[in-house]
């Protein structure tokens, strides 16, 4: 009964070496069919999603050239305002200098018109009476 105890435990040994082989055959085989779907499947998205990545930087860096470029301008428009409002108080003031100096001219020696001759003969100077 010894003998046929051994038996049966070297063949129980062969089969699960044998189950032990094929089980690792079928990993190597299953490994070799996950690295072709990462090269098929996955690599082609990983570089889909760089190449999406490439362009969002690209209009990123171009959004910030317009920002900058709205921002020169305002800075340009706010200046050109700024020279608006100057001149416009220097127009203000040489409008008073204007009043001024026509009211402190005597009332005789005020511009009483044009004549109709004037204007045919070229003469932009007003006549005095």
């Amino acid at each position: 009964m010894a003998g046929v105890a051994e038996l049966i435990a070297a063949l129980s040994i062969l089969i699960s070496l044998a189950a032990i082989w094929m089980v690792s055959d079928l990993m190597k085989k299953s490994d070799a069919n996950n690295r072709e779907f990462y090269l098929m499947h996955i690599k082609t998205l990983k570089d889909a999603v760089a190449d999406q990545k490439a362009t969002l930087d690209a209009v990123m860096r171009r959004m910030g050239e317009v920002e900058r470029q709205s921002a020169a301008a305002r800075e340009t428009a706010e200046r050109a305002e700024a020279r608006a409002a100057v001149m416009e108080n220097a127009l203000r003031g040489l409008a008073e200098g204007v009043a001024a100096l026509d009211r402190s001219i005597p009332q005789r020696y005020r511009v009483a018109g044009r004549q109709a001759g004037d204007s045919a003969k070229g003469g932009d100077q007003p006549s005095v009476q």
